[in-house]
């Protein structure tokens, strides 16, 4: 199972909580513009946190 939370700025949560990281994914931009990362939960969870452009 995984979660997949849409955040207002996504670079201060992960600057916040990378030392924390137990395993997941470093923050980058996908080749669809949104910027995010995922860590590992206490329970091996995945959770993506991520900004996406605004779309017009």
């Amino acid at each position: 199972m995984s979660l997949y939370i849409d955040v207002d700025d996504v670079d201060s949560l992960y600057a916040t909580i990378k030392d924390r990281d137990t395993g997941g994914k470093d923050l980058g931009t996908t080749f669809y513009g949104a910027r995010e990362f995922h860590i590992r939960d206490c329970s091996g969870y995945l959770v993506g946190f991520a900004h996406r452009p605004q779309q017009h």
